[in-house]
């Protein structure tokens, strides 16, 4: 179609296959302009990425500058700081050097005075040593000394036992024979023979006494004492004591309170009468024309017996021994009143003989009072 339509218009189609020859070259650089587009954008996407990456690198820039002058700031008030330190760095190193001195002599005062403390101590060992050795030979020599005087205690409580044995035999008979012979004399109608010799029974008698009560110590220390434990009516045997000793009182006042709610105990009659006639005897020894009150009390499972005069009293330093063996108030050979310092002994001992005890409460020149407690029923009798 092309050919016949050359043929029949050559100027136009010279025309028009230069508009094609421009439509190519047209395309061609439309091409070419996209390849330049494309390449432009690459180029500003590129342009774009590093521009970011510059902003982030900015950033971190700041940030380093904001850092940079906080340690600047930091280093402005540290250098501040070192010249303050400078300036008392001398000051400092002065009060270092006079606090060093100051302890270095306080050390040699503390180590002087340990030294002498350590030397005195040392002294102090040594002489608690000597003492300690010199106490122990004591202590030995006093362990010795205290085995000879239990043996010598022993011997002499075994002689005492003996001999008052052997002496209550003749003086038994010496009696026997005394009481014979005063009837007879009475009967004779020798009264004044026989008073002299009722005065000879009374000495006899009171040895007697004297005698059984060494044995009776004698034998608590040998602890050969025999006990014979009964029941018995506490009044019954209060009524016996006071019968007895009221024909001694002397002048004296005897006030009994004993109440029949006391009932009976369990103990060694015997013994408990000669504890409270030795008790109101020295009570009524001791005792010039005064007051004796002798009472009786039941209290838990116990019996107290209580001896309270208006008598002499015995001294606050003489309160500790007045218990023991042959031992008085007054000691001296011119002693206002006789006696062999026994009763009280034989007393407390028979009362710890029964599980009991006997106790002493004295103002001198006022009067002393005797209580002694005895359980009602023993509960290994």
């Amino acid at each position: 179609m092309f050919g016949d339509f050359s043929a029949s218009n050559p100027p136009l189609f010279k025309q028009l296959a230069e508009l094609q020859n421009q439509l190519d070259e047209s395309n061609a650089e439309k091409l070419q302009l996209e390849s330049q587009l494309n390449a432009l954008k690459a180029q500003q996407l590129s342009l774009l990425r590093e521009l970011k990456e510059q902003q982030l690198v900015t950033a971190e820039i700041t940030q380093l500058r904001q850092q940079v002058d906080i340690l600047a700031k930091n280093k402005k008030k540290l250098e501040i700081s070192l010249d303050v330190i400078t300036e008392h760095a001398d000051l400092f190193e002065m009060q270092l050097v006079d606090a060093q001195n100051s302890l270095e002599q306080k050390v040699t005062e503390r180590t002087q005075e340990l030294e002498e403390k350590n030397n005195q101590l040392q002294a102090e060992i040594q002489e608690r040593s000597r003492i300690e050795t010199e106490l122990l030979h004591a202590k030995e020599s006093a362990d010795v000394a205290r085995i000879s005087a239990e043996m010598a205690n022993q011997a002499k409580s075994i002689f005492l036992a003996k001999m008052s044995h052997e002496l209550r035999t003749p003086l038994n008979a010496i009696l026997g024979y005394g009481e014979l012979l005063q009837e007879d004399l009475t009967d004779m109608g020798l009264a004044e023979f026989s008073n002299e010799l009722h005065q000879i029974q009374r000495a006899g008698e009171h040895l007697l006494s004297l005698v059984s009560d060494i044995l009776d110590v004698s034998k608590i220390e040998t602890e050969t004492l025999a006990l014979s434990l009964t029941e018995f009516t506490v009044n019954d045997m209060v009524n016996n004591v006071v019968s007895l000793i009221r024909p001694t009182l002397k002048g004296n006042i005897l006030e009994v309170r004993c109440f029949n709610k006391v009932g009976t105990m369990r103990a060694d009659a015997t013994r408990v009468q000669q504890i409270l006639q030795n008790l109101l005897s020295n009570a009524i020894k001791f005792t010039k024309q005064g007051r004796i009150c002798f009472a009786v009390k039941l209290r838990a499972d116990y019996v107290y017996f209580r001896v309270k005069d208006t008598g002499i009293g015995i001294p606050a330093e003489k309160l500790s021994s007045i218990f023991e063996a042959f031992n008085q108030v007054d000691n001296s050979y011119t002693r206002q009143y006789d006696g062999s310092g026994i009763g009280l002994t034989l007393c407390k001992q028979l009362c710890q003989a029964m599980n009991g005890e006997v106790y002493v409460k004295s103002i001198l020149g006022q009067g002393s009072a005797f209580t002694v407690q005895l359980p009602r029923y023993p509960e290994n009798d």
